[in-house]
């Protein structure tokens, strides 16, 4: 997850108990209340995805982030599935997805609920 996001879910939220940053770490982050630990990697998201494959061992990773994050991981073609949560609000401004990055999508799966709807897409090699 990048700072921007990190700054907006603060102290809650994570994946199987622990979470990899590929940026220096916020104002007061530290271990989370049940047992969710954030490890700090910042030499590169590539370091930071080698590094969660490691700790997953085996099982599914999952990049959280905002749109710089899934930007940059999509321009490095290290994106196999994209979910997408749209909410209907407007936040005013922001970073523009899939900026930089050249992909093409194939649609797997949308889902929607009174607050989001959910989309999978498949990210295709060229």
């Amino acid at each position: 997850m990048g700072p921007g996001l990190a700054r907006l879910v603060g102290r809650g939220t994570a994946v199987a108990r622990s979470g990899l940053r590929a940026h220096p770490p916020p104002e007061g982050a530290a271990d989370h209340a049940g047992g969710t630990t954030f490890n700090f990697v910042t030499d590169g998201i590539e370091s930071a995805l080698t590094q969660a494959r490691a700790a997953a061992n085996g099982r599914t990773v999952l990049v959280a982030g905002g749109a710089s994050t899934v930007n940059q991981y999509l321009a490095a073609g290290l994106v196999d599935d994209l979910w997408l949560h749209i909410a209907p609000m407007t936040l005013g401004s922001g970073e523009r997805l899939f900026d930089g990055a050249d992909v093409q999508l194939e649609p797997v799966d949308a889902r929607n609920t009174d607050l989001a709807t959910h989309v999978r897409y498949r990210v295709l090699r060229q």
